[in-house]
């Protein structure tokens, strides 16, 4: 099994890209003490504030992950609900 502390660009499946998505959020919660209730929308939040300041349009970033989503797990479940 590969090093689970080091995020692999290059990822390819969904366990992969599942797998670099811990470390991010693990990461994350490590630099600001975030729970695990509410890690995932402290992170949501702070990539807002970082598109504000840098001027990202933030709807546009979650639609354009919304599509890769979509695109790599077809009958995925998670955005069937989402109002976008």
């Amino acid at each position: 099994m590969p090093n689970s502390s080091i995020i692999d660009p290059s990822a390819t499946t969904n366990e992969q890209r599942a797998a670099n998505a811990r470390v991010a959020l693990q990461a994350f919660k490590d630099c600001t003490g975030s729970d695990d209730c509410d890690a995932i929308a402290d992170l949501i939040t702070n990539l807002a504030h970082y598109c504000d300041r840098h001027g990202v349009n933030l709807g546009n970033e979650i639609r354009r992950a919304c599509g890769h989503y979509r695109e790599e797990n077809p009958t995925g479940k998670q955005f069937n609900t989402v109002l976008l």
